[in-house]
């Protein structure tokens, strides 16, 4: 189910399509920051977020996100595609196809400002082995922005500055059991009531939670691209 913030009759409407990075049960909500930097606009902000969504599964739903008939759309989603092992060209080849069908889909039915984000870091090692998988995949959604006239916000790149920037370095490769990691992320936060950027601390990471998922540090990054993106859209 989509979730809705700040509903107003009469308002643009973004509906922020993704995974659980965007869902925000078990990763900062973007979304809400999104609203606080936005107060006194006139926005309603639609949460199109699912657990555990691949492209495919975007894909295979796309149709609920046209429904709410969106003034923008934000497209954030692969992260559960580039943590797999899987083949990565074949894996790269299928990312590439969903990403421009669900495209296809939305410009079928509108013609709206689409801002496709580049994916979060895997793991907080900026020189690791699934981060260049990582850059892979963006390079795609790169590709596919300039190819339709999309916009490519670079959530990546401002998160791996700081990365590069961390002393020390993370050397790690990137290595998640995720059942247990939001088990654990959930226990802090819904129960021990800390908030992202404490449970961040606790696991040893400066700009994600677990390893995927974001605190508010880098939530708040990821408004901030949003936020200048929609004013620079609504001056047009």
């Amino acid at each position: 189910m989509s979730k809705e913030k700040n509903k107003k009759s009469s308002s643009t409407v973004l509906v922020a399509a993704g995974d659980s990075l965007t869902q925000a049960s078990f990763s900062s909500n973007y979304l809400s920051i999104l609203a606080k930097k936005l107060n006194g606009d006139d926005y309603t902000f639609i949460n199109s977020g699912e657990v555990g969504d691949t492209s495919e599964s975007l894909l295979n739903r796309i149709h609920d996100v046209i429904a709410h008939n969106p003034n923008f759309i934000t497209i954030l989603i692969g992260a559960n595609d580039a943590r797999q092992d899987n083949e990565i060209n074949v894996s790269l080849k299928a990312y590439r196809k969903n990403i421009e069908k669900i495209i296809f889909e939305i410009r079928s039915k509108m013609n709206v400002p689409i801002a496709l984000i580049s994916l979060s870091p895997l793991g907080e090692n900026p020189h690791s082995d699934k981060n260049k998988t990582v850059e892979r995949y963006n390079l795609i959604l790169k590709d596919i922005a300039s190819e339709h006239n999309l916009t490519y916000l670079p959530f990546y790149e401002s998160l791996i500055s700081i990365l590069y920037k961390k002393t020390p370095t993370d050397t790690s490769q990137f290595k998640l059991n995720l059942a247990s990691a939001l088990l654990k992320s959930a226990f802090q936060k819904y129960i021990l009531r800390r908030n992202w950027d404490k449970i961040s601390d606790s696991n040893g990471f400066s700009i994600l939670t677990d390893g995927i998922h974001l605190n508010d540090k880098s939530g708040n990054i990821l408004a901030g691209l949003i936020q200048e993106w929609l004013l620079l859209k609504n001056k047009h």
